[in-house]
């Protein structure tokens, strides 16, 4: 069967070719736990190669390469494979090495949600054939409802971004040990890496690429994003619309924004569609990792949700390659940068805003403020300075929290007490080095 080869091939290519060199990244898929493993993220965010860093790992530990079956199911060869057909890697596999036990293998499934009614194979090679199992994908709705319902109790997920600023310095091999931020030759080189991930991200293959390309390969990949994870994902016919919608929702980055006003915007300039339409739109961009709303803080949580939003992007660079140059640009990166770090870790993350007063992050745990945080570029001008201030002292009081943080691009750590309220100011790298943690799996 014509299938059946090409699967052989692939298998068998994967065993008798080499392993991609990779560099090791903060976050591991971890192995023989009895559960399946899902890895889930951007494109491009490094799903696959952190696939491949598990299975030398793996290699590295005693198991042989042929006890490993990787499948990539972005292979064009592999197009129009049906759920049905998914137990030919099953029968490939069991006929190029008949005398491995299926019990010992480990089985790598990447970007699996192109094969739509891949999770009843999955459960069923879990519970009956291997508990080796690890699937990969670039939708947060791989394990949505549905899915969820199938494999219930039987997922470990692994959440995957682009780089954080401490992986992007190791990838760069500049030094990202905090004290070596107070070296004045050390503080250079990563000052400069801080410039650069700020304006090209954290995407790896855009971090490794000549900075002559950055733009351009950022771009293209925005097409992608927009043709294969929306268009192709969610037979999107309008393919004006929702070009127009993505680059609406950049030109709000770190902005709040209305639904509302896109669609009258686009009802001004004879585009016709309409606001559910574009609520769903927004829907699927945060399912593709494309995008994050942050919604306005509210004690009620009903109201909350019906609040302002803000918009930030899955990677600096992206918004770089597609936003609307203007004198704040630099200002909505730096925001939007700062947002991801604080992403990884938080993912209850609010804005504060009273009575035209604002501050930008809110933190919570367990239902309860634990931080608040300003980002400005620069509050050298004494104008800046207080706005950012009264907005922090103003959410601190708000929400009972006796300190906040004001985060600058550049500069020194100070502190300072504004009405009984300790403030932090502290430079970028300090902060994100400090906060972007290392994950090890339990």
């Amino acid at each position: 069967m014509e299938l059946k080869n090409t699967l052989k091939t692939i298998i068998s290519n994967f065993h008798n070719s080499d392993l991609p060199e990779v560099l090791p990244r903060d976050k591991e898929i971890p192995t023989n736990i009895n559960y399946i493993v899902a890895v889930i993220g951007a494109r491009k965010a490094g799903k696959t190669y952190l696939v491949f860093e598990t299975i030398k790992k793996l290699i590295e530990s005693g198991i042989r390469k042929k006890q490993i079956i990787y499948i990539n199911f972005e292979d064009e060869r592999l197009n129009e494979l049906k759920a049905s057909q998914l137990d030919y890697i099953l029968q490939a596999y069991r006929e190029l090495y008949p005398n491995i036990n299926m019990n010992d293998v480990y089985i790598f499934l990447d970007e699996i949600q192109n094969v739509k009614g891949w999770e009843k194979f999955v459960r069923r090679i879990f519970e009956s054939i291997t508990k080796n199992i690890v699937i990969t994908g670039s939708n947060s709705t791989l394990l949505g409802s549905e899915i969820a319902t199938t494999l219930s109790g039987r997922t470990y997920t692994v959440e995957l971004f682009p780089l954080s600023f401490k992986e992007f310095l190791e990838f760069k091999g500049i030094t990202n040990k905090l004290n070596d931020y107070y070296n004045s030759t050390y503080k250079a080189r990563m000052m400069n890496g801080l410039e650069e991930y700020l304006l090209y991200g954290g995407i790896p293959d855009i971090v490794k690429s000549d900075k002559s390309l950055k733009i351009a390969l950022l771009q293209e990949h925005f097409n992608t994003v927009i043709f294969k994870d929306l268009i192709q994902r969610y037979k999107i016919t309008n393919l004006e619309i929702i070009s127009l919608f993505l680059k609406q929702l950049v030109n709000s980055n770190s902005k709040e924004f209305s639904i509302n006003k896109i669609y009258n915007s686009f009802r001004s300039i004879g585009l016709k569609t309409g606001r559910d339409i574009l609520y769903e739109y927004l829907i699927y961009t945060q399912n593709i990792y494309f995008s994050f709303v942050l919604n306005k803080y509210e004690r009620n949580l009903r109201i909350r949700e019906q609040t302002s939003k803000k918009f930030y992007s899955i990677d600096t660079g992206l918004v770089n390659a597609i936003l609307s140059k203007g004198f704040d640009s630099k200002t909505k990166l730096f925001e939007n940068m700062l947002f991801l770090s604080l992403y990884r870790n938080n993912k209850e993350i609010y804005f504060y805003k009273e009575e035209q007063v604002e501050c930008d992050f809110i933190l919570y745990e367990k239902d309860k403020a634990k931080e608040a945080i300003q980002v400005s570029y620069s509050i050298e001008e004494q104008n800046t300075k207080n706005r950012e201030i009264t907005g922090l002292i103003k959410a601190c009081k708000a929400l009972n929290l006796h300190e906040g943080t004001i985060i600058i691009y550049d500069g020194y750590r100070t502190e300072e007490e504004v009405e009984s309220i300790k403030i932090h100011i502290i430079p970028a790298i300090e902060y994100l080095l400090s906060y972007d943690l290392v994950y090890i799996p339990k």
